[in-house]
């Protein structure tokens, strides 16, 4: 199913209108001329033929092995869309993995042995990707959410608040 017209937006919003406002005519496309029909938003792509969201590329910064490992499983379970595409256990070798990979997601933990993570953040002015933070440090939270994180979520992960955090 290879595809063949792509709309972009640039944000997730614009990229929702645009398919809603294109239904239709993506249907007719689809069904007179075979075509598949992208909406490409922040972060995301949608078949609009079908509907279905396919997330692209996260990558998970976090220096503990255990909660790299089960915010993997969680995601695997509550967010099947999303394509892990790399991690890191550090802010140096995170920084480098975001730089190699360009993704549209990063989970980054808070307190890391080499820095924190907002020195990730820092490493990027330009920053073209959403960064939810998972740690078990709660007072960081406020400064988070200065740095335009999508969302801060303690450990231990809450399914129902990393469904939450990454639809947005």
């Amino acid at each position: 199913n290879d595809v063949d017209v792509v709309l972009t937006a640039t944000t997730n919003k614009a990229a929702d209108a645009l398919a809603n406002a294109t239904k239709r005519e993506t249907a007719t496309i689809h069904s007179l001329l075979g075509l598949r029909v992208v909406s490409s938003g922040y972060g995301r792509t949608k078949l609009l033929d079908t509907g279905k969201v396919i997330e692209d590329g996260l990558v998970i910064v976090v220096d503990e092995a255990s909660l790299r490992e089960s915010t993997k499983t969680l995601l695997g379970i509550y967010c099947p869309d999303i394509e892990l595409i790399g991690e890191a256990d550090g802010v140096k070798s995170g920084v480098e993995l975001i730089r190699k990979l360009q993704p549209d997601l990063a989970f980054l933990d808070i307190e890391m042995k080499d820095g924190l993570g907002f020195d990730i953040i820092h490493a990027f002015p330009q920053r073209n990707f959403a960064v939810i933070f998972v740690t078990g440090h709660n007072e960081y939270a406020v400064k988070a959410f200065k740095f335009s994180a999508l969302d801060y979520i303690l450990k231990p992960i809450d399914p129902d608040d990393l469904e939450r955090a990454v639809e947005k």
